[in-house]
This record gives C-alpha cells, structure tokens and sequence, in this order.
C-alpha cells in the first residue's frame, strides 16, 4: 500500500511539472491574462519562481492590507499565499494578526485587513506576487512551500532535527 502512495505521489508531480511546462509554452496574454494566471498559480503552488532563482526578483511591499473576496492585495500588488485550500485549512506557525489566537492562515490574514503591513515577496509577473515573509516574520522558505507536502515545519517550532 504505501508503495503504491508513493508510486502515484511521483506520477502526480510529473503530471503537475508538464502542467507548468506547458504553461509555459504557450502564448502570453499579457500579465494580468488568465493563462498568466494559470500560470503563476502552478508556480506558486509548486515552489517554482520565474526568474533566475528563488531570490530574483524579491521585493519589500508595504501598505494598506486589503482583500477583494477573493485575492489579498497591497495597492495594485496582488498577494499570493499558497492554494486556498491550504490556507483555509493550515494553522499558522506565527500570530501574524496580534491577537493572542492560534487560528488558520486565512484568518490570520483576514485580521491584517485594513492595516499597514509589510511582506517579502517573489514577483512572479508584473503586479503579481508569491509572498515569502510577513512584517519581518517567515511565511514560508524559499524553494518547495510546505502545501507540496515535502517540507517540515520543525524549523518553524524551534524543535532540533532528530
């Protein structure tokens, strides 16, 4: 059985790499296109970052946090924080909102809304961004995020490897 789990955990990531290849191949449609979006969704999702490495193109955004119902942004910058299965569903490592709550990312995100805020993040087109940090605190590492199910969070928790 658990050959079998890690026989089709392979096959899934050939499959979601040809997704991101083929993506790739096709013709822009500018930065703000759907398949631009596609695009940077696949990218966001798997680590993969445009540019020559997980450091290009890292940038400083700061001001007012707000969300549309549907995506986070600080001024035109669209934010991206990983599927949103997952932040709907993940606890979140660090208290980003202050309010003495353990919670899930989305809600810790929700409680940024409508403050100042500054993030670290990957532009991955223009005005579309992955975000890595969060008022000085790790969101995620660069590389592989942690909803690709190859991380751990052990550095998160302060815990020494075993």
């Amino acid at each position: 059985m658990k050959r079998k789990i890690i026989v089709i955990g392979i096959i899934s990531l050939f499959v979601l790499s040809g997704m991101a290849i083929s993506a790739s191949a096709l013709p822009t449609d500018g930065p703000s296109g759907p398949m631009s979006k596609l695009y940077n969704r696949l990218c966001d999702m798997i680590g993969w970052c445009r540019g020559t490495g997980v450091n290009a193109n890292m940038v400083n955004i700061t001001g007012i946090f707000e969300y549309d119902g549907t995506n986070f942004y600080i001024g035109d910058a669209e934010l991206h924080f990983g599927p949103t299965w997952y932040i709907k569903s993940a606890e979140s490592a660090v208290d980003y909102d202050g309010d003495g709550e353990n919670e899930y990312v989305y809600d810790e995100l929700l409680g940024l809304v409508d403050t100042e805020i500054t993030v670290g993040a990957h532009e991955q087109s223009d005005g579309w961004y992955s975000v890595f940090t969060i008022n000085g605190e790790v969101y995620r590492e660069p590389g592989v995020p942690v909803w690709a199910g190859i991380h751990t969070w052990r550095w998160r928790h302060n815990q020494p490897d075993e």
